[in-house]
């Protein structure tokens, strides 16, 4: 072998044992990603179809009412137990001028 193929070669063999490193570095983190992402997916399905479950069950049946002050046939009506309308919280309903059916 001549001197410059022996250059040639250590040269090549430092840039394979300098990038090595950096390819398993880049490999193992989109290994990890992937992993992550999986099981991100996993526990939002997981928790998502807990929720939903427990969203049906706490559902207020027809015999739970919620009770409004105020008009409810009002539009401005903030349909809460607190508040009776949008326009004016404190109230009164009876002949409110801002009065629109809904």
């Amino acid at each position: 072998m001549t001197e410059e193929n022996v250059a040639t070669i250590e040269i090549l063999l430092i840039f394979a044992v300098g990038l090595t490193p950096a390819v398993f570095s880049v490999w193992y983190s989109r290994k990890l990603r992937n992993r992550a992402r999986h099981q991100f997916s996993a526990a939002r399905n997981s928790t998502s179809n807990r929720i939903f479950s427990q969203v049906r069950t706490s559902l207020p049946t027809p015999s739970r009412r919620i009770y409004t002050i105020g008009d409810r046939t009002c539009q401005f009506n903030a349909r809460s137990p607190y508040l009776r309308c949008a326009i004016h919280p404190q109230g009164p309903c009876k002949n409110c001028r801002d009065y629109q059916p809904r």
